[in-house]
C-alpha cells in the first residue's frame, strides 16, 4: 500500500509539470462575421516563483501556437508573499514568447495585489481589472471587461459597475474576464456572450467515477472545469498551470487552452439546443441577479 502511494505521488508531481494544449471551437450567438476565427489563447493561475520547467514549456507552448489575443485571467504569483519584481520578470520573459496581432490582457487574483499592475503592464499585458477594452476587426466590434478576484458580493458590484461602462451599442457582443466562475449566472444575465476564468485550478485533484475532491466555487460543482454553455452564454473553466498547497495534480493535468470563436448558425442552435434549458439558466440567472442586488442594497444600509 506504501509503494501503491509512492508512485501515486510521483505521478502526480510529474503531471503537475506537462501542460496540456486543448483546442476548442466555441459557437457564439452573435458573433460579429469579421470575428469568426478570432483565436484566443487563454492562461491562468501560473503560481510562479521561478522561472522553471513549466514556465519555460509554457514558452514553448507560445511560440508554437498562433493567435490573435492572449488573456491571463489572475493567479500570477505562487502566493501572496511572493517576491512581485520575480513574479513581474516571469511574466516580461513569457510575454516575450508570443506576439498576438491584438495584444494580451488579463485580471487579478487573489494572489496577486494591485502593486503588481504596473510591472505586469510593463511587461505587455494590460491589466482590465475594472476596465473595457473595444476590439474592432472589418466592421465588427467587441468588447472585453474584465474584474478581478474578489469575494462574490464584491464581484457582483464589480460586473455591475464594469459593464456600466460599456456604451449601449455593445450590447450585441461582449467577453467577459473573470478570475472566478461564480460571476456566471450574472454575467449571462448581463448578456455576456463569453465569460473565461480559471480560480478552481480545475479541483487540481480528480478521482474516476467521482472526479474532483474539492471544487472551488459558492455556486455550482459545474463551475470547476471546462466549457459550459447556459442559455447563450458560455463559460470556460481553465485547470490553470499552477497548484496551490501541494505541487501535486492527479487526472487534472496544468492546461493552456486555444478557443477559435465560431459563429453559431440558426441552424446549428435549433438543432442542438433543449427549448427548455435555456430557459431554466434564464430564470436562474435573473433571480441571481435580484438576490445579489437585494444583498447589494442591505448592505449599504446596514454599513
Amino acid at each position: 500500500m506504501f509503494w501503491l502511494a509512492l508512485l501515486i505521488v510521483i505521478y502526480s508531481y510529474l503531471e503537475a509539470q506537462f501542460i496540456k494544449v486543448r483546442r476548442n471551437k466555441v459557437p457564439l450567438d452573435n458573433l460579429p462575421p469579421s470575428f469568426d476565427g478570432f483565436t484566443i489563447i487563454h492562461i491562468s493561475d501560473l503560481h510562479s516563483s521561478r522561472f522553471g520547467v513549466r514556465e519555460k514549456r509554457l514558452c514553448r507552448i507560445l511560440r508554437q501556437t498562433e493567435g490573435d489575443m492572449v488573456v491571463f485571467t489572475g493567479d500570477y504569483k505562487l502566493r501572496k508573499t511572493t517576491n512581485e519584481q520575480k513574479v513581474t520578470e516571469i511574466l516580461r520573459q513569457i510575454a516575450g514568447c508570443t506576439r498576438p496581432r491584438f495584444g494580451m490582457l488579463g485580471v487579478l487574483g487573489n494572489s496577486d495585489n494591485e502593486e503588481m499592475v504596473e510591472g505586469i503592464e510593463k511587461a505587455g499585458i494590460e491589466i482590465l481589472s475594472g476596465g473595457v477594452k473595444k476590439l474592432t476587426l472589418g466592421e465588427g466590434n467587441l468588447w472585453i471587461a474584465g474584474i478581478g478576484d474578489s469575494p462574490l458580493l464584491e464581484a457582483t458590484r464589480a460586473l455591475l459597475s464594469v459593464t456600466s461602462l460599456l456604451p449601449r451599442d455593445s450590447r450585441g457582443f461582449k467577453i467577459l474576464l473573470s478570475h472566478s466562475p461564480d460571476v456566471m449566472p450574472l454575467a449571462g444575465a448581463l448578456g455576456y456572450a463569453l465569460v473565461l476564468c480559471g480560480d478552481t485550478h480545475g479541483g487540481q485533484i480528480r478521482l474516476p467515477f467521482i472526479g474532483p475532491l474539492v471544487v472551488k466555487s459558492e455556486i455550482s460543482r459545474r463551475y470547476c472545469w471546462g466549457i459550459i454553455r447556459e442559455g447563450s452564454t458560455v463559460l470556460c473553466v481553465s485547470s490553470g498551470l499552477g497548484t496551490r498547497t501541494f505541487p501535486l495534480r492527479l487526472l487534472c493535468p496544468p492546461e493552456v487552452r486555444v478557443l477559435t470563436l465560431v459563429a453559431k448558425s440558426d441552424s446549428l442552435i435549433k438543432k442542438k439546443s433543449s427549448p427548455q434549458r435555456p430557459q431554466r439558466s434564464q430564470r436562474f440567472a435573473h433571480h441571481h441577479l435580484a438576490v445579489l442586488s437585494l444583498l447589494g442594497e442591505l448592505s449599504v444600509l446596514c454599513g
